[in-house]
């Protein structure tokens, strides 16, 4: 693996003048490698659905084993050792494979730890409805409305499958939960559902007055939340919303100094395409459109830099379209075509 990774002798790398980090290529080496893994990681799952290279692999999943693995939920119980091999054994598979393991009732049945256990790996997995199910069953339990790791999950859930009016109402709940400490998660999922439902009703309605108080509650938990963590995420939506607003009210406004010392002030760094993309939408942000292109354009020829999904992708087109829809440049439809070019291209 380390050979093949750091190959001298591939064009793809010896074009870029890249000796690292190297995007799998269609060849033997798949399958070859695939033999020597265990066999609930097939070749599609591995390499055409879930993981963009081996190196994604083997920080994802290389360490864990029966002996190592634990439970993504904390708590003061413990789980049964009987209970944690069949945590392992039907999480640490495919998607495929997981869902078949789940319609087997057997394998939801268990305590109430190991069920919010299961409920969390799966939704961690993108299983979003699968994850509703277990959670389903979690919520005839006494001990659901007194665990917030299960109120945050459902809230997850409710937020992903944008149920903005039920995610709002359990979120609030579980802010009541948690005071008076602030969780920054809990925060950034109910700024996120005000500000979906704001612009959804909008649509219907066209209610301007009622679009502008929703925005601000939204803007203004996210700039606390911005400022208890310094993390780009809430910092972005921020700046969006701050921007949208200032044309909902007709202000020439220039928030680019404000913005700059938001950004340095941030902790970031290029993890993943979100942390990636973060840094072009921040360029587009302060109207420096040129800067956002060549940030992109050079991404998008190094592929190796981060892991990119078509899903990533579009989630960001859906952004960068609602914010257009305020601010009507072309140069961000450019960017937004760029994009769409590349979805297609993958």
């Amino acid at each position: 693996i380390e050979n093949y990774m750091s190959c001298k002798s591939c064009n793809q790398q010896m074009k870029k003048g890249n000796f690292h980090n190297l995007k799998i290529a269609d060849s033997d080496f798949k399958r070859d490698f695939c033999n020597n893994l265990y066999k609930k990681f097939d070749y599609i799952s591995l390499f055409c659905t879930e993981y963009e290279s081996i190196g994604q692999f083997l920080r994802k999943e290389h360490e864990v084993t029966k002996d190592t693995f634990k439970p993504s939920v904390k708590s003061d119980e413990k789980m049964s050792q009987d209970e944690k091999t069949k945590l392992f054994t039907i999480t640490h598979a495919s998607k495929t494979e997981i869902k078949e393991n789940l319609k087997n009732k057997d394998n939801t049945n268990g305590s109430f730890l190991y069920r919010l256990s299961l409920a969390s790996s799966v939704f961690d997995r993108g299983l979003i409805n699968e994850s509703l199910s277990i959670v389903t069953l979690l919520e005839n339990s006494k001990d659901f409305e007194k665990s917030e790791t299960s109120l945050q999950l459902k809230a997850k859930i409710l937020s992903s499958k944008q149920q903005d009016k039920e995610a709002i109402e359990l979120l609030k709940k579980l802010i009541d939960f948690q005071k008076p400490l602030v969780n920054p998660e809990t925060n950034n999922l109910l700024a996120a559902s005000i500000k979906r439902l704001a612009f959804d009703q909008y649509k219907m309605y066209e209610d301007e007055t009622k679009l502008l108080k929703e925005l601000i509650i939204a803007k203004d938990m996210y700039f606390s939340t911005y400022q208890l963590t310094k993390d780009y995420y809430p910092a972005l939506n921020y700046m969006y919303l701050a921007k949208m607003i200032a044309v909902v009210n007709n202000e020439d406004k220039n928030f680019n100094k404000e913005f700059s010392i938001i950004w340095e002030d941030m902790k970031h760094s290029v993890t993943d395409w979100w942390s990636f993309i973060a840094q072009v939408e921040y360029l587009i942000l302060i109207d420096d459109f040129s800067g956002a292109k060549d940030k992109l354009t050079s991404h998008f020829d190094d592929l190796d830099e981060v892991e990119i999904s078509e899903f990533n992708i579009a989630s960001t087109i859906r952004q960068l379209e609602l914010y257009n829809e305020f601010v009507n440049k072309n140069e961000i439809k450019e960017i937004i075509d760029y994009l769409n070019k590349a979805t297609i291209s993958k």
